[in-house]
């Protein structure tokens, strides 16, 4: 709209004839063009796996493996308070943000999500690892005890991991590893109920996003379903020629 104002503008000017007066034109009538909305960067679980193999240190590798907790969620993790070896599970209790601790919150931003997630065997194992017998502080820390900060983490940890294996693309960050993760567990077959429990989602609205970004398991799972139609059928010579026949059914 505006482009063809200024260009009948620029004519009116060029041939002499007098400027068309801008209080014509009601600016805020006119709708402001929309924003192209592009799908959020995600990993794929060979793309996760391949991160972690990639971790330089036993901390971040154990940091990267984990499910789809927001990454503010796992800098909170204290080891005394919120992980339990014994059951296999982590207790997510508050959420950490550039070192300002806060009470965990679903998506809808209601007050204390407190949850409990299972964590596999391999998990345990990796965080055995790192924090070889630790018994207090922050699950994931500075050598100063203090808890990671997101945009350290990122800009400092991730990204050259994302650049040596190609993938930097627009908006990436430690929140794709949620959204691959979240995907992948919906393709696994694990309840909806289940996935909002473990993520803190208050509805299947997120989910349904998520999954959306790993159309590549449409097709194996599509290769489960018998055909519909038998692949032996071949058409009459009447079909081919289009001529129809009465059916009699007795």
């Amino acid at each position: 709209m505006r482009a063809i104002y200024n260009f009948q503008l620029d004519e009116m000017a060029q041939n002499g004839k007098p400027v068309l007066s801008p209080w014509l034109v009601k600016w805020k009538k006119v709708a402001p063009p929309k924003s192209v909305q592009q799908e959020p960067p995600h990993f794929t679980v060979a793309q996760m796996a391949a991160i972690v193999n990639k971790a330089k240190t036993q901390m971040y590798r154990s940091l990267f493996l984990w499910r789809p907790a927001r990454a503010g969620e796992l800098f909170a993790l204290r080891v005394e308070t919120d992980v339990d070896f014994d059951e296999q599970t982590i207790t997510i209790r508050r959420s950490v943000f550039e070192g300002e601790e806060n009470t965990s919150k679903s998506d809808t931003g209601d007050e204390d999500r407190t949850r409990t997630v299972p964590i596999d065997a391999s998990i345990v194992a990796e965080l055995k690892k790192h924090l070889k017998g630790r018994r207090f502080g922050y699950v994931f820390q500075t050598r100063n005890g203090t808890p990671l900060r997101l945009s350290n983490v990122r800009e400092d940890k991730l990204y050259p991991i994302l650049e040596e294996l190609k993938l930097v693309q627009p908006g990436v960050g430690m929140h794709a590893f949620r959204r691959g993760r979240i995907s992948h567990l919906v393709y696994s077959g694990v309840s909806r109920q289940v996935i909002r429990d473990w993520c803190g989602h208050s509805s299947d609205r997120m989910i349904d996003h998520y999954t959306k970004l790993l159309r590549q398991h449409h097709a194996p799972e599509m290769a489960k379903l018998k055909p519909l139609l038998d692949p032996s059928w071949t058409p009459t010579d009447r079909e081919e020629t289009g001529t129809s026949s009465q059916v009699v059914v007795n």
